[in-house]
C-alpha cells in the first residue's frame, strides 16, 4: 500500500472533464476510532477504512491511482513520496512544471493532460463502475 491515498473530488465519476479536479488526501489523515474496520481496536485512517469497505473498487481505483501519479506525472506530482517507483520512461504528460490547476486546459498541467489522454481509458473504466463510484465517493471527505 502507498504511503498516502489521493482523491479525485466525488465529481470524477459524474463526467470526464470533472475528473481534471484530482487533489491530494492530507497526510495528517484523522484518527477516527468510528472508522475502525479493523475488529481489533485500532482505529484506522480515513482512506484506509474507505479502502477497506470498498475492497472490489481497490483494482480500478489503483490502476487510476497508478496511471496518474506513478506513470504519467512522476515529476510534476511528486510520484516518489507516494509510493511510486520512478518510471523507466518520462509521462507523456509529465515535464508540464505543475500537477495540477483549475482549468480543463489539457496542455497546462500534467494531472488533467492525463486525465483526458493517457488515463483517459482508465477513468472512464472506473467511471462506468458503481463499486469504484462509490470508493470515489468514500474518500472524498477524507
Amino acid at each position: 500500500m502507498r504511503a498516502r491515498w489521493f482523491r479525485p473530488i466525488s465529481l470524477l465519476v459524474a463526467a470526464p472533464m470533472l475528473a481534471l479536479a484530482w487533489m491530494a488526501c492530507s497526510t495528517e489523515e484523522t484518527q477516527d476510532p468510528s472508522n475502525d474496520a479493523s475488529g481489533a481496536g485500532g482505529a484506522l485512517s480515513c482512506s484506509d477504512a474507505c479502502r477497506a469497505d470498498h475492497q472490489s473498487a481497490l483494482e480500478l481505483y489503483d490502476a487510476l491511482d497508478s496511471c496518474l501519479y506513478c506513470n504519467e506525472c512522476f515529476a510534476d506530482c511528486d510520484g516518489a513520496p507516494r509510493g511510486c517507483a520512478a518510471p523507466d520512461a518520462q509521462g507523456t504528460c509529465d515535464g508540464k512544471g505543475i500537477c495540477q490547476d483549475t482549468d480543463t486546459d489539457p496542455d497546462d498541467d500534467c494531472a488533467t493532460c492525463a486525465l483526458a489522454g493517457p488515463c483517459k481509458d482508465v477513468l472512464e473504466v472506473c467511471q462506468g463502475s458503481s463499486t469504484c463510484v462509490a470508493l470515489v465517493l468514500c474518500l472524498e471527505p477524507c
